[in-house]
């Protein structure tokens, strides 16, 4: 019996497993990558300058091959992948610097019709695959979500996305001002306060900043990724959580609010009032929310402490000429660049606007916010309602984002 054939965009982590995945459960793969390299976010055309992980050590590694790194740079975890491709002979299903420009399908809900796939080459050519099965891992940090700011074409610095940076020199002597308050702000703002003349960090809210310790600098974090931790988060509404687990919530709901403010209040006093002494980076949302989480960058603190780290719990109303910019509230900062940490943009380019509503995606014309104000609505985040024969695997958002596209694509190979 011929084998069925499943075509994969991207090669990313997501990719790299699915493609594994299904290659052992007899598929014939073929990954398109628009980009010089493997591992997506985790190579240098897409790493920003001194990018770590924030996970702990077992989380950010596949079945297959064992890490165990905690809080890897991205060339280790560039160099893991790699090792990770040829370990599972997934190299010579991909296709680098070829980009998927169009995938249509005649009817979607038909499964016997095939997808077909336009791709244009690294030298310019297009060709044109049919594919019985298909997987999208572009991922969630695909593309750069870039903002309009008010007068932005008087200034004359530099306005780039954090992504952009990639090396020290481009921060010598420089006034920066960072948008944004999540971790890639936070990395940035360590790396600015030692390498630049000076460094804001313009946040509209503060998240929680997590040590890499509790209990006093007794238990690593790694325990707040135990199945008992996790049974402290309230449940989600239409999730089909256990008996168990909906009594244990009604029945304990004081006790687990008690944990949560316990746990609360020992991040608070770890991280001290060098960091919440002015509250720019006190949080005023719950630690429950995994959305508002990241571990905090180990010399953010001390920066802070010797004014290298300037926050303003504020937003840019416009710029206003060749260096000054207004906050909202009406203060004024001096600035020779501007580093844009706002995350990315959910987009798939290569459907069709149609094609796109249909599977529950947003459309060109809808995809233009970040991916915190944008949604799939794909069941559990992997399958379009309706429509066979293709899945997304990669686009849930948590600590544990390899381990769930592993196991996504196990599910997703059953499931074809």
């Amino acid at each position: 019996m011929e084998s069925k054939s499943v075509a994969i965009i991207g090669a990313g982590p997501s990719g790299l497993v699915a493609a594994n995945v299904l290659l052992k459960a007899g598929f014939n793969v073929t990954i398109f990558e628009r980009g010089r390299h493997i591992g997506g976010i985790w190579c240098e055309d897409a790493a920003y300058i001194d990018l770590h992980s924030q996970q702990l050590g077992g989380t950010i590694e596949f079945s297959d091959l064992f890490d165990g790194e905690e809080f890897a740079s991205w060339q280790h975890i560039h160099d893991y992948l790699k090792q990770y491709a040829d370990h599972c002979h997934l190299t010579e299903c991909i296709k680098l610097r070829t980009r998927v420009i169009e995938i249509n399908k005649k009817n979607l809900k038909d499964t016997n019709i095939p997808w077909q796939i336009k791709v244009e080459k690294f030298d310019g050519q297009y060709e044109i695959y049919e594919f019985d099965f298909l997987i999208i891992a572009t991922g969630l940090f695909n593309e750069l979500y870039m903002p309009h700011i008010r007068g932005q074409e008087k200034f004359t610095g530099t306005i780039i996305h954090g992504h952009s940076l990639k090396s020290h020199k481009q921060l010598i002597d420089k006034r920066v001002v960072i948008i944004g308050g999540g971790k890639c702000a936070a990395d940035l703002a360590s790396t600015c306060g030692s390498y630049a003349r000076s460094c804001h960090i313009v946040l509209r809210r503060a998240h929680w900043m997590l040590p890499r310790t509790f209990a006093g600098g007794l238990l690593p974090a790694r325990y707040l990724l135990t199945r008992l931790s996790y049974a402290m988060y309230p449940p989600f509404p239409g999730a089909p959580h256990s008996k168990l687990f909906l009594y244990f919530h009604r029945r304990f709901s004081r006790l687990l609010k008690f944990i949560n403010d316990k746990i609360s209040a020992d991040i608070i006093a770890i991280n001290g009032p060098d960091l919440y002494d002015d509250k720019i980076f006190l949080p005023n949302n719950s630690f429950l929310n995994a959305e508002n989480i990241y571990v905090i960058p180990e010399d953010f603190i001390q920066l802070k402490q010797q004014g290298r780290i300037i926050g303003k719990l504020d937003s840019i109303d416009e710029i206003i000429d060749s260096t000054t910019i207004r906050l909202k509230s009406g203060e004024h900062l001096q600035a020779d660049m501007i580093i844009c940490a706002t995350g990315f943009i959910n987009r798939f380019p290569f459907f069709s606007d149609t094609d796109a509503k249909i599977m529950g995606l947003p459309t060109m014309q809808t995809s233009t916010q970040s991916n915190i104000e944008t949604d799939l609505y794909l069941y559990r985040r992997v399958i379009p309602v309706g429509v066979p024969n293709v899945a997304f695997v990669g686009y849930v958002s948590c600590a544990t984002h390899w381990m769930v596209s592993e196991v996504a694509s196990h599910w997703v190979s059953e499931y074809f």
